[in-house]
């Protein structure tokens, strides 16, 4: 009758070889296995950063290829309000933009125009030739309150947008 043997360890993650002591600082493959060794909690943080940089670097992408939609739409549109939906449309893929206004503020006449407003609740909408100065008429609505406060925004960052 034949004797079976046992399995061999399995191989040391340092050099491959089984049965060899790891070398010092470093870890084998069952040491990763055990969350006390803090190798397991280190690489969870590792690859969520690494996810992190990659969506990260998607949204980006995303962020960049609008930009370059938006401006095709701008050189290729035959009026200003077609140009306004593409725009619209646009956004809607980086982020919730069912509701959408495109606000124009003129600061020598301390006026604002809504030139593009969709708002799927309120049916009073600015009038898109109309300029309103601040405090006045739709110059009392938030985008104008913004500005009037200095919170208008110059630009908008990465921490703005939802993916």
């Amino acid at each position: 009758m034949r004797t079976r043997r046992a399995a061999p360890e399995p191989p040391d993650v340092d050099s491959g070889l089984p049965n060899e002591e790891p070398m010092a600082g470093r870890t084998t493959s069952r040491d990763a296995r055990t969350p006390e060794s803090g190798v397991v909690p280190a690489l969870q943080a590792r690859i969520a950063a690494l996810e992190a940089r990659e969506a990260e670097h998607e949204r980006s992408e995303r962020v960049e290829a609008a930009l370059y939609r938006i401006a095709a739409a701008a050189s290729e549109a035959s009026d200003l309000q077609e140009f306004y939906r593409e725009v619209h449309a646009t956004v809607a893929e980086l982020m919730y933009a069912e509701n959408f206004y495109i606000a124009l503020y003129d600061d020598e006449r301390k006026a604002i125009n809504f030139p593009y407003n969709v708002d799927t609740v309120d049916p009073d909408v600015p009038d898109p030739t109309a300029w309103d100065q601040i405090g006045e008429g739709w110059g009392r609505s938030q985008p104008a309150r913004s500005r009037r406060s200095g919170s208008w925004p110059k630009a908008i960052g990465s921490e703005h947008h939802s993916p």
